[in-house]
């Protein structure tokens, strides 16, 4: 009796292929002491489970096992001209493995590309497939607060969980790019890239001298009638009122708009906006 192997078809790699395999090199989030790990907008721990998110979009017919190592593959290989992941990268006699005609290609596009626009790419890249990013959501611990004007209770607007790492990482970008260009705005921290966690995501001081704290929410959609926040964020709005805000960021990434919220708390205690538990933990007290 014959039984027949059936192997994953060989496919070439496409111009899109090397372009998530260069951004994963260049842009890998920095660790000490530690090779660059995944960018910071998948809100992935492993490059294993970063390269599966654009399996839907780029396997083309592949065994996920062989995606998985062609794309590795591919980074490996542009680590050696990026000297930025901390990778040595394929070497051939002490110096980087040529480029590929392909790769040269990608790399001559995008290398001038900042982060932010690189990031708009490939994200673009992940709504041409089933995007695997809901999957790989992290848990909020505690209680989630629904925040909800109350001219409008519907759900239009409301922001969708399944890929809210990477719109909400472009959101964060485009406000720090925005804040950069302000006159009088100094001492920009980006809090959430760093790995703090005070309940907001960006600070700066303005011309006043006075500190503002930015917690950003954004949305593919037009407008954003609803959204999250965590009991962590809640607690910061209300230590500092008036000076925290949310940003809402409608319409990422094609033509970002900034929407402001001054003081949420204040403006829940003033009855101008609702907030009302959506979700709660549930955990084991003890071992049965």
């Amino acid at each position: 009796m014959t039984t027949e192997i059936s192997k994953s078809p060989r496919v070439p790699r496409s111009y899109d292929d090397l372009l998530v395999a260069f951004f994963l090199s260049k842009f890998g989030a920095t660790r000490e002491g530690k090779s660059a790990g995944p960018p910071l907008c998948f809100g992935t721990r492993t490059l294993k489970e970063t390269i599966e998110l654009f399996y839907g979009a780029l396997g083309k017919g592949r065994e996920p096992r062989s995606f998985y190592l062609s794309m590795k593959n591919a980074r490996d290989r542009f680590d050696g001209h990026t000297q930025t992941s901390g990778r040595v990268g394929w070497k051939s006699r002490d110096a980087a493995q040529d480029l590929t005609n392909l790769a040269q290609e990608v790399w001559d596009d995008c290398s001038p590309l900042s982060e932010l626009e690189m990031t708009g790419r490939v994200y673009a890249l992940l709504q041409t497939g089933q995007s695997q990013i809901e999957k790989r959501q992290k848990e909020i611990s505690g209680v989630t607060i629904g925040l909800t004007e109350k001219s409008g209770n519907g759900n239009n607007g409301r922001r969708r969980s399944e890929d809210s790492n990477v719109i909400g990482r472009l959101a964060e970008d485009w406000v720090k790019e925005y804040l950069v260009m302000q006159d009088g705005v100094t001492n920009i921290r980006h809090h959430s890239v760093i790995g703090e966690t005070p309940g907001y995501d960006l600070s700066f001081q303005n011309s006043l001298g006075k500190i503002i704290r930015i917690e950003v929410k954004g949305t593919k959609n037009l407008t954003m009638t609803n959204f999250d926040l965590t009991r962590n964020e809640l607690n910061a709005a209300k230590k500092f009122q008036g000076s925290y805000k949310v940003w809402m960021v409608t319409d990422v990434p094609r033509n970002p708009k900034i929407h402001e919220l001054d003081d949420p708390y204040g403006k829940w205690e003033d009855g101008d906006i609702g907030i009302e538990p959506t979700a709660y933990e549930v955990r084991r007290l003890r071992a049965e």
